[in-house]
């Protein structure tokens, strides 16, 4: 097993983010004549998620030198990521202005974190894009759209991640199109059959609001996977940030799971998508572990910690799997798998087909941003 826990804990803070722009090879930026787009995300986090889908606006806008920025109080050391992005923007972007600010991907809309940064650096004279980002339900946020929608009502171009969040923007009468999560664009899906029935099993959330407790999660996880196994099935645990390495870690102490193979690199966005692969299904905690595994066309399973997670399974059409995690009932998943493998030809193709025009959408629209921008360059 590698130790990416260890390993990333290790890295200081300036290892980390040199190695995220030697990795996007930013370098390469200094010499570009390509327009700068501003990306308002979190690229460089420790969150597998967040990388993939700055991943995904690179390959969508492959004619764009993206420049990305991250709320700075989500680095412990504050002046020295100052320091470094100031840095960064005279080294990766040159003299070149920016053309154009995007709030990618991610649940940011009405973030506490992201907003004030996209406010910071919006520019009147220059075009402003959401791209595929998202709404934090607002029973889990105080209602603070009335404010940032002000912001929204100024974007050239609003793609949302799901439905959701087009149904709060027309509450205070802004259009928006649901393009879906960006992540799907990075997925490859391939034709698949039901092989050795190898579960990909994820359970992980950031610290804050959730349905239900984490600890009970876990429990019904370790309990879940027990089942699994001697229902004949093979399990492998994934994990997409360290809080999941640690909570998987305990799991597999705490219920005699030790022999259950454990995958963790999940500072190497390329090996996951490949070990993704490997799959004949997948049940995950993470939105962004059931989006690869339904990208990927393998049927999935999401643990729903989050209203974020239930919005995007009803994007597919796919809410009949779907449980919250303080509703988790083993019965009732292992229920669910076996539905699935009952018609796992069924599921794919509808998941191939929906996933597919997600893609097809999220290229034609940020192929007319890129042509946008190329036209005023």
């Amino acid at each position: 097993m590698t130790n990416s826990v260890e390993r990333v804990r290790g890295e200081g803070l300036a290892s980390r983010l040199a190695s995220f722009y030697l990795e996007n090879r930013f370098y390469k930026e200094y010499f570009s004549t390509a327009p700068v787009l501003t990306y308002v995300g979190a690229p460089h986090s420790l969150n597998l998620g967040d990388v993939l889908l700055f991943k995904a606006c690179q390959k969508l806008f492959p004619l764009i030198s993206l420049i990305p920025t991250t709320p700075q109080s989500t680095i412990r050391n504050e002046l020295v990521l100052g320091m470094v992005h100031g840095l960064g923007q005279l080294l990766f972007k040159g003299f070149r202005s920016t053309r154009g600010v995007m709030l990618g991907g991610g649940t940011l809309m009405n973030d506490p974190f992201f907003f004030p940064l996209l406010e910071r650096y919006y520019r009147p004279d220059c075009p402003f894009f959401v791209f595929g980002a998202g709404v934090v339900d607002l029973d889990f946020l105080k209602d603070n759209l009335p404010h940032e929608c002000e912001m929204y009502r100024k974007a050239d171009f609003i793609g949302v991640r799901d439905p959701y969040a087009q149904q709060c923007l027309q509450v205070h009468d802004i259009e928006s199109v649901v393009i879906g999560d960006l992540v799907l664009s990075v997925c490859e899906p391939a034709e698949r059959v039901i092989g050795e029935k190898v579960i990909g099993l994820n359970v992980g959330a950031d610290k804050a609001p959730l349905h239900g407790k984490q600890e009970i999660i876990n429990a019904k996880v370790g309990e879940l996977a027990h089942r699994l196994l001697s229902a004949g099935h093979r399990v492998e645990f994934f994990a997409m940030r360290d809080h999941d390495a640690e909570y998987i870690g305990s799991i597999r102490r705490e219920f005699d799971l030790e022999e259950v193979p454990f995958w963790s690199d999940y500072g190497n966005y390329k090996a996951f998508l490949n070990k993704m692969s490997e799959f004949d299904l997948v049940i995950g905690q993470r939105l962004h572990a059931v989006v690869v595994g339904c990208g990927t066309g393998i049927p999935s399973i999401s643990l729903s910690y989050r209203p974020k997670c239930l919005h995007f399974m009803e994007s597919l059409g796919m809410k009949r799997y779907v449980l919250r995690t303080d509703e988790l009932d083993v019965d009732a998943i292992l229920d669910m798998v076996d539905e699935i493998t009952a018609d796992y030809d069924g599921i794919h193709k509808r998941l191939r087909s929906a996933t597919k025009g997600f893609r097809e959408l999220q290229q034609f629209h940020a192929d007319k941003i890129m042509n946008a921008l190329l036209e005023c360059h």
